[in-house]
């Protein structure tokens, strides 16, 4: 009698107890909810100007941060394709998001909203550095495709992005091809397996020369890199595209809707893209 009497609470201590219990209850999964930003697949291009861009869509919006995970546009659409939970794709190209459209996989239409370019670049003590071309390139590849000696016996190895996979690298094979330097022989081609693994390649002193995303350079150049840009008439731009993807996520739809404004496209013009959409105010 005694348990039960220290266990029967009086009706107003019961609804007490209930709200609080509720209030606990729902308290993490609102919380979770309301830290957890967009989660976004963006090509490795734009690593460099990410935090840029996502801090100023944070600043304008008051969304929470982003989510990002960066990897060539070939792999990230492999990834949503199997099922990753992706909300918004920012991809280096326009044929892998057509394959999630056609897929019935994506939310409304495509949106292009940068062009991006190439650019060579090699240390400032290479051999390479005073003459830095797509031509002087060139020649050292058809010497080497020749089984010649090139430069004087100095054996000379490349990176650029996986062409399967990596828009930027189909675009630099597009280039090399143009100066009739392709394939580049055994023994003198890293294949990085994204655009952003070219600069790592090079930093490390793996290559001495790699084939690199205007966007990846165009912020802060390094005074201990010489860097020329391959000309406009050796390739296509690359196409930056983005789609939302099935989740149905409001503030991926306001991510998507921002980075088409006046505010977004000023980050992306700084790091070297080129903005081929019209501008339009944040709603």
């Amino acid at each position: 009698m005694k348990t039960k009497d220290r266990l029967d609470m009086g009706p107003s201590v019961r609804v007490i107890f209930c709200l609080l219990l509720v209030f606990c209850l729902c308290l993490p999964m609102g919380v979770s909810h309301a830290t957890n930003g967009t989660l976004v697949a963006a090509a490795s291009s734009l690593r460099m100007l990410w935090p840029s861009l996502s801090a100023q869509f944070v600043k304008d919006t008051g969304e929470p941060q982003p989510r990002v995970s960066f990897a060539s546009s070939g792999l990230l659409t492999t990834q949503i394709r199997n099922g990753a939970p992706f909300e918004l794709l920012l991809s280096a190209d326009l044929a892998n998001v057509k394959t999630l459209q056609h897929l019935d996989m994506t939310r409304e239409p495509s949106k292009e909203f940068a062009l991006g370019k190439l650019s060579l670049v090699t240390p400032s003590t290479s051999r390479f550095a005073d003459n830095l071309s797509l031509a002087q390139l060139a020649s050292e590849i058809i010497l080497a495709n020749k089984n010649q000696a090139s430069s004087g016996n100095r054996p000379f190895r490349i990176t650029l992005p996986n062409p399967l996979h990596a828009p930027y690298g189909f675009a630099a094979k597009t280039a090399l091809e143009s100066a009739n330097a392709w394939p580049v022989p055994a023994g003198h081609m890293l294949a990085a397996e994204n655009a952003a693994q070219t600069l790592q390649f090079l930093n490390s002193q793996a290559v001495d020369i790699a084939i690199v995303p205007n966007a990846l350079m165009a912020s802060s150049p390094d005074s201990t890199l010489t860097i020329v840009g391959i000309p406009d008439t050796a390739y296509e731009p690359v196409v930056h595209a983005m789609i939302r993807l099935q989740t149905d996520s409001p503030a991926a739809d306001k991510l998507f809707n921002w980075i088409q404004t006046p505010q977004a496209q000023k980050i992306l013009l700084e790091f070297g893209l080129e903005t081929p959409v019209a501008s339009k105010e944040p709603e």
